[in-house]
Order: structure tokens, then sequence, then C-alpha cells
């Protein structure tokens, strides 16, 4: 099993894309938006094997990056973490 990070700021996309990755057998740590996400990537000692995430534009976007690189550099697994961004909203 994996441990997936899930950046969505809608509860029912949330809920369903929990509900599907703890079905296939993995963790899931959940963040309604990037700030909450780069706080759990400075605070949560679990280790993010992938990312999964709403459309984000902005700087946030670029130090939640650094900080999963700080992570995975850290603890000597890897030098990357996958990161699949997606979105429903058709003017992103």
């Amino acid at each position: 099993a994996r441990c997936v990070l899930l950046i969505d700021d809608d509860e029912q996309v949330r809920d369903a894309t929990v509900d599907l990755l703890t079905a296939w057998g993995h963790t899931v740590i959940v963040a309604a938006n990037a700030n909450e996400a780069l706080h759990l990537c400075e605070t949560d000692s679990r280790r993010i094997d992938a990312v999964i995430c709403d459309y984000i534009d902005g700087p946030v976007i670029e130090r939640l990056e650094q900080a999963l690189r700080r992570r995975a550099h850290g603890n000597g697994t890897r030098p990357f973490c996958p990161f699949c961004m997606v979105t429903g909203d058709m003017s992103a």
C-alpha cells in the first residue's frame, strides 16, 4: 500500500477519491488546498509516495514541490515524488 497526498477544494471530489484510494488499499492524507498540503508536508511524518491534486496555480505550488523534494531527499528514499495534477474546471 502507498500513502497518497490528495489536494482538492471540492469536498465531494475529496470524499469520492479517498473512498476509491482506500478501497485500493492506500493510505490517504487529505488537504483542502495547497497551503494546507504544504503544512502537512512540513508536519506529517508519514512517507508520501504520490500526490494527486486539483489544479493549483501560483507560488504555493512551487513551495509544495520544494517541500516534497526536501522530504524525499531527507529520508533517502528517492529524488522525486510522482505528482498528478488534474482538474474538472473547463476554464483552467
